[in-house]
């Protein structure tokens, strides 16, 4: 089993960065990802490297879920 890790970094649009933890996934799976709802806040939510993982939910709410493609190493930021 080929395992990835990925390291999540939280931004929100002051540029405040708030939590960044490493997370270690399997490959071939889709994983769910989110923040505390904020009333009123719109999300933005993107990948650093498209090959090794893939956003496939709306990438504007406070949860998401992603693909993983490939083994690598990337990460996942919200503003």
């Amino acid at each position: 089993m080929n395992r990835l890790k990925i390291i999540i970094l939280i931004v929100f649009s002051i540029s405040i960065k708030l939590n960044a933890q490493d997370v270690r996934l399997c490959v071939g799976s889709n994983y769910n990802f989110g923040v505390p709802p904020v009333l009123l806040s719109k999300y933005q939510w993107t990948v650093s490297d498209s090959s090794i993982a893939t956003i496939t939910s709306s990438d504007t709410t406070e949860q998401i879920t992603i693909d993983l493609n490939n083994t690598g190493l990337f990460q996942l930021i919200v503003k």
